[in-house]
């Protein structure tokens, strides 16, 4: 059961449930199996492996952010694990750190916070990671050096690489009126200039909002699928969304970009 995929160097890396993390080598049109880890019962739900790929970051049953140590991707081994407020209920790890060094991470009762990469030894939350910063997180995207998040079930706000400041009181950019009647944002993102994508698995939902003003969003298009979105990811001109048992979604990013 294929949770999570993560592609570093050469290496393809899938987490896979109660089956663990396995490790690959992507050669000519297929994959050579290279090892597996074992997550001691708990099922591997999400990798994500920033470059240069010396480590894995995996969210471990449901409650615990693992590092793992790649150096020899035959034999990944677990270096670190940290708990706090509340649990994995998705993918909640970043798709991508921030400047290289800051990947961002939520538990349902308590985030964003982040992993300093760049830690003495190996990666490492920074600062105080088990006070709840912010409920209602659904969703984070990279937006150049800062994070945008998806906060309180309601709307967006943004926060520079490594903040730790309280983000409780920060003021929510809300969606204005428009024609679909949809007054927050919430779900999976992925951001593309000035195009960001949010992907509601439980409602069959993907909106295109413009966010050319990160203040006053503006909602583009609202789109049913049949069914349930996740992640979107984007590159190579595409917008690509996992739809569940109902395959991907493909569209060019062009034709959704604002204009």
């Amino acid at each position: 059961c294929a949770r999570s995929l993560a592609v570093q160097g050469g290496r393809l890396f899938v987490a896979e449930g109660e089956a663990g993390l396995s490790a690959w080598r992507l050669e000519g049109d297929g994959a050579r199996a290279l090892g597996r880890w074992d997550a001691g019962g708990e099922a591997v739900l999400q990798v994500v492996v920033p470059e240069p790929g010396r480590w894995a970051v995996v969210e471990k049953g449901i409650r615990a952010l693992a590092v793992l140590d790649l150096a020899d991707p035959a034999r990944p081994a677990e270096v670190a694990a940290w708990t706090g407020p509340g649990i994995f209920y998705g993918a909640q790890i970043a798709a991508e750190p921030l400047q290289g060094r800051w990947l961002a991470w939520w538990w349902h009762a308590g985030g964003p916070y982040w992993l300093d990469l760049a830690a003495p030894g190996h990666p490492a939350p920074a600062g105080d990671f088990t006070r709840c910063r912010n409920s209602g997180i659904s969703g984070l995207a990279a937006d150049g050096d800062g994070l945008l998040v998806l906060a309180r079930h309601q709307g967006l706000l943004r926060l520079a690489a490594g903040d730790q400041g309280e983000i409780a009181g920060l003021p929510l950019a809300r969606l204005g009126a428009n024609r679909f009647g949809h007054g927050s944002i919430n779900g999976q993102a992925a951001l593309a200039g000035d195009l960001l994508v949010v992907a509601n698995a439980a409602w069959s939902t993907v909106r295109l909002i413009d966010v050319r003003d990160r203040g006053a969003p503006h909602l583009l298009d609202v789109a049913i699928t049949p069914g349930n979105p996740g992640r979107p990811l984007i590159g190579h001109g595409l917008v690509v969304i996992p739809d569940g048992r109902q395959g991907v979604r493909i569209a060019p990013l062009a034709a959704l970009a604002p204009r």
